[in-house]
């Protein structure tokens, strides 16, 4: 009897309010074996909820009282990698608000634009054999940035909240992170998680600095790509730039971590896996559903007093959802002898997807990058990767999870994309 009021007590625990379809007996023993340790701590399940091939249960935010040993946290060994986005500045026309220019520029000559974006792909690929981001370079001591998951150009058309009239806009788009560093956070917390509490993580200089050394990182890559098709960007002065030259970077529009730690309330830690926490919103969410299918920007709540945040700004609250889902999964399916993870469930489970082709002529690859070395065998394999989509039963879902769907959303294209 014990037994089943503690298995009772776990289930209740586990928020799943926001689930398109139901967990299953893996995902669902892995909120067990999280939950197990502290009765202090609760798990909510978002609706891009999935076990990724390496085997790792994600789309989920963890609570956990702030006075709880941090070794009850779930941290990814991709701590605070994320995206970040960079409007360009339109060129000045004649009053007319049509198509821009630049981007029919890039779009007409996309042989070139490969070039360019595997000119930038190869340097920050030499560049990062040497001095890589670790702990050993805090607070002041100087690194290189790693490839990036991806960086690409996007344009797509929005309408201002104050304005009514449409733009089209290009913007620059980087994902990824510092793996070395963040590696160096996950093997801190084996080693002295038991000795910390959560708060005191949440505080520590380690969280400051793996963030903002990664959103730098992201930012460097995105100045580097402005400069290379000459697009103009709006940049800031490095201030945690410790060379005696100093450097710019571009400035954010937006910005969406996948995993992150976060002090939600005066006792509850927060970690964010492909979640975010929609009350620290600054400009909308990023949520990217492949490369070559592009990025999907929510839109926040509208404010018409400050035209800096031309996307919205925060949304919901913690005490009915405050976390959104950041993007899209791949599910992999394979056509011969072998099943993906999704073809091999006992349960019927009926999920929206859209295909992927990583041989299109606007996505570029380098030798030896990350993406190639993941995907080698594909052919060998016939793997076909297919994606999760946002369709009408998602946005419904979003909708509950207190995001207004009048807010709207801006699909951001891709004209050209690099895989790292």
């Amino acid at each position: 009897m014990p037994r089943d009021s503690e298995n009772i007590e776990l289930h209740e625990r586990i928020n799943r309010s926001y689930e398109l379809y139901p967990l299953s007996k893996d995902e669902v023993d892995t909120c067990r074996a999280l939950l197990t340790p502290s009765k202090h701590t609760s798990i909510m399940v978002m609706p891009t909820h999935h076990i990724n091939e390496l085997g790792e249960f994600q789309g989920f935010r963890f609570n956990a009282g702030s006075q709880v040993t941090a070794d009850v946290l779930p941290i990814s060994r991709k701590m605070f990698f994320g995206l970040t986005m960079t409007e360009c500045i339109s060129p000045e026309s004649d009053g007319s608000k049509g198509v821009n220019p630049k981007a029919i520029e890039l779009l007409s000559n996309i042989e070139l634009c490969k070039e360019k974006i595997q000119k930038v792909l190869t340097t920050i690929q030499q560049e990062s054999l040497h001095n890589k981001a670790s702990f050993q370079c805090m607070p002041v001591n100087a690194y290189t940035y790693e490839p990036p998951e991806f960086i690409g150009i996007y344009h797509g058309f929005t309408r201002g909240f104050i304005n009514d009239i449409r733009e089209h806009k290009l913007y620059i788009v980087c994902s990824g992170g510092l793996n070395y560093a963040a590696h160096d956070f996950y093997n801190m917390i084996l080693d002295m998680g038991d000795k910390v509490t959560t708060a005191e993580l949440c505080e520590s200089e380690e969280v400051h600095w793996l963030r903002k050394a990664s959103q730098r990182a992201r930012a460097k890559i995105i100045k580097m790509v402005a400069d290379e098709f000459g697009l103009e960007i709006p940049v800031e002065l490095d201030m945690h730039e410790h060379s005696s030259s100093g450097c710019y970077i571009a400035s954010p529009t937006t910005e969406t971590l996948f995993h992150d730690i976060q002090k939600t309330s005066m006792d509850i830690i927060s970690v964010y896996n492909h979640s975010c926490n929609t009350e620290s919103v600054d400009n909308g969410i990023l949520c990217p559903m492949h490369p070559c299918e592009g990025i999907w920007l929510f839109k926040g709540s509208r404010i018409n007093y400050n035209g800096y945040q031309s996307y919205g700004t925060g949304f919901g609250t913690q005490f009915i959802c405050g976390a959104f889902p950041t993007g899209s999964y791949p599910i992999a399916r394979v056509r011969r002898t072998v099943r993906g993870f999704y073809e091999s469930r006992r349960d019927n489970v009926k999920v929206s997807t859209i295909s992927m082709d990583i041989h299109q002529h606007n996505v570029v690859t380098i030798p030896g990058s990350m993406f190639e070395l993941e995907n080698q065998d594909t052919e060998s394999l016939e793997l076909h990767k297919e994606y999760f989509s946002f369709d009408e039963p998602f946005i419904k879902n979003l909708e509950n999870m207190q995001w207004n769907r009048d807010n709207g959303v801006v699909e951001l294209m891709p004209v050209i994309v690099g895989l790292g």
